[in-house]
């Protein structure tokens, strides 16, 4: 199985001074923000996270990590009072923690199916101590045979609105030629009839179904898919009364 990961290294390098000039344009108070860097401490060497966040989805710093952030930004739609920047740092830390690999080769190297079966445990642990709601997880991946528009309508019906679950899917390679897709880890947050609008840790924000694929289809390859949701209700948020004096 094919690891996930963003863009490659040297193709990274390249295009970093264009993302650096576009980020030093955004207005202020728009766009990205750099949250604080937090330590870690995995198999007895120090390591840190650090955190990109913009507005409306948690965003990586490095290659390699978009499985973790994919987590984050999945538990951001099921709990949006909960994941909060300072939430995110520390969950992606923790699970970074739990992986039985160093951070650098998880850069390098980016993270699959197994990988991720230990993340989301590690995120459930995390959640529950700090007392959020239960939440569980559960695979939906592709079968042999399976077709692609079929699989999103079916991955559609199961989510058919739900504000309580969200879809983390895991693409591989694009067999078309000068493709802008790479192998990816990403948020699915609504399944259109002909695009897929994505709550993406990188630049991918909207794809058309028509350009993904389940082998031997082409396209950019689906390969795994998990659904979180929320088993128990979030709780009500408490009503401020204002009080009146009387005259």
């Amino acid at each position: 199985m094919a690891h996930h990961k963003h863009k490659p290294a040297r193709e990274a390098r390249a295009r970093a001074p264009q993302r650096d000039a576009r980020r030093k344009t955004l207005e202020p108070g728009r766009g990205l923000r750099v949250d604080p860097v937090l330590p870690y401490r995995a198999w007895g060497r120090p390591g840190v996270i650090r955190v990109r966040l913009e507005l409306l989805r948690f965003k990586q710093h490095d290659e390699g990590l978009c499985g973790l952030y994919t987590i984050a930004n999945a538990l951001g739609l099921i709990f949006p009072d909960r994941m909060s920047e300072t939430a995110a740092s520390v969950l992606v830390a923790r699970m970074a923690s739990d992986l039985p690999t160093d951070i650098n080769t998880v850069i390098r190297e980016g993270t699959d199916r197994a990988q991720m079966e230990i993340m989301l445990p590690s995120a459930q642990r995390w959640t529950e101590e700090h007392g959020w709601p239960a939440w569980t997880w559960r695979g939906l991946h592709p079968a042999s045979g399976d077709k692609a528009q079929a699989f999103w309508d079916r991955l559609a019906g199961e989510m058919d609105g739900r504000q309580d679950a969200a879809l983390v899917v895991g693409f591989g390679d694009d067999d078309a030629p000068n493709t802008r897709y790479e192998p990816h880890w990403t948020c699915v947050r609504v399944i259109g009839a002909t695009v897929l609008t994505l709550r993406d840790s990188t630049e991918y924000g909207r794809v058309r179904r028509a350009e993904t694929g389940i082998r031997p289809e082409h396209g950019w390859e689906i390969e795994d898919c998990f659904l979180l949701e929320r088993t128990q209700p979030l709780p009500r948020r408490k009503r401020r009364f204002r009080m009146t004096p009387l005259m």
